[in-house]
């Protein structure tokens, strides 16, 4: 679920149906099933986040903003649940073999014809196995982790500016741009 664009252009229904999965459902869920874990000290959550919660990701807006909504609540209640035997796992894929590409306004076009996306079966395999060991995050892909390590050093605006001129250089008649 996503909409590729600039965000005056975009369908508003659209990228509220972003806010509602992304940061309503997941934070009404994760409330739910936290509280009662927590009462009996055991359990086990997995969300999921995506590498584009680490940086402001201009045409891909709401959609970012929102898997960082994720990421942040993610880390704040894995401190806030630390004395417990309840854990919770971030899973941060890059881009995968899903429909997000079509059902995100032709989001596709950004993406290589040789890029290599990840089996969503590996992901969610990698997903559990790191749910089960209790780590904190995971990270899918090497190109990925890249990413977070850049985003951790360089300031939030400037990887949005880079962002945002790749993007923009972007055009309906090409066929693709690098990322």
């Amino acid at each position: 679920l996503g909409e590729y664009g600039l965000f005056i252009d975009n369908d508003g229904e659209k990228e509220l149906d972003v806010i509602r999965v992304n940061i309503i459902a997941a934070t009404e869920l994760t409330k739910l099933f936290l509280k009662e874990m927590v009462s009996r000290n055991e359990g086990r959550i997995l969300q999921i986040a995506s590498v584009a919660s680490f940086i402001p990701s201009p045409h891909l807006a709401v959609y970012s903003a929102s898997k960082a909504y994720l990421f942040f609540l993610t880390e704040a209640l894995q401190h806030e649940i630390k004395d417990t035997d309840v854990t919770i796992t971030m899973l941060c894929p890059g881009a995968n073999d899903i429909d997000f590409f079509n059902k995100a306004n032709d989001w596709q076009n950004v993406i290589e014809p040789d890029h290599k996306l990840e089996n969503p079966t590996a992901v969610a395999r990698m997903g559990y196995i790191a749910l089960m060991q209790g780590k904190k995050r995971e990270i899918v892909g090497t190109k990925d982790e890249l990413r977070e390590a850049i985003s951790t050093i360089l300031p939030d605006a400037w990887l949005a500016a880079a962002l945002g001129t790749l993007f923009d250089e972007h055009s309906p008649e090409e066929d693709t741009v690098k990322i």
